[in-house]
This record gives structure tokens, sequence and C-alpha cells, in this order.
């Protein structure tokens, strides 16, 4: 996954390297999504839904959320 680049920020800004954020996980997804974007927020929740499932059940997932938001706010709102 080259094309991500090397560093990563999590939801509480810290940064990442790239096998902090994707190292040791069954899954890994990378979630291309933006705020302005209706149906990505109704995916998103979904999404949500699904790896607190997967992870109470057991499995190491990963979301990597690749934004096409410009600042923070919006970033934090998908």
């Amino acid at each position: 996954m080259d094309f991500l680049g090397d560093k990563f920020l999590n939801a509480a800004d810290k940064e990442l390297t790239r096998e902090e954020a994707m190292g040791d996980y069954d899954l890994v997804m990378v979630l291309y999504t933006a705020s302005w974007c209706q149906g990505c927020v109704t995916f998103n929740n979904n999404l949500q839904s699904m790896y607190e499932k997967w992870n109470k059940d057991g499995k190491k997932v990963q979301v990597v959320v690749v934004s096409g938001d410009q600042d923070k706010t919006g970033f934090k709102a998908t």
C-alpha cells in the first residue's frame, strides 16, 4: 500500500507510521470518504457498527480513512 504514504494521523491526531497504522490486523480496509457526500456518511455509520461487531468478535480490523475534506472539521464529521 505504498500509494497511501508512510505517515498517518489517528483519531486523536497522533502521527503513526504505516506499520503502526496497518501492521498487526486480520483485515485493513481503505475507506475513501468526505463529509459532503451523504451516501458516504450513511455508509460510514453502517461501517462503524460492523467495525465494532468484528472487533468484539475477536477479529482485528483496521479502517484507514482517506478523506476528500479540506479541513479537520469536515474530516471529523465523516
